[in-house]
């Protein structure tokens, strides 16, 4: 495989660049592109844990923390009442 061939399909696995820039960059047609990187895909494994990248943390009441609520003033009141 040629190096910006090689380069377009790094791009387009780590979704850095779409079809049309990486199709360009290694002078191939969106269609061949399209064949080359399902290829690509078929070869190489997921880079990813799907288990750690789907579980998420959120934060305990009272912990501490910040809760994000920005409408609330410190004094117990709220911003939005006269």
């Amino acid at each position: 495989m040629r190096a910006e061939t090689r380069e377009s399909m790094e791009m387009l696995w780590s979704a850095k660049w779409n079809l049309p820039k990486a199709a360009n960059h290694c002078g191939l047609s969106y269609k061949e592109m399209k064949i080359t990187f399902n290829e690509y895909c078929n070869f190489h494994p997921p880079s990813y844990n799907h288990e750690e990248e789907t579980q998420f943390h959120f934060p305990r009441q009272g912990d501490g923390t910040n809760s994000g609520n920005d409408l609330s003033d410190p004094n117990g009141g709220s911003r939005h009442s006269p």
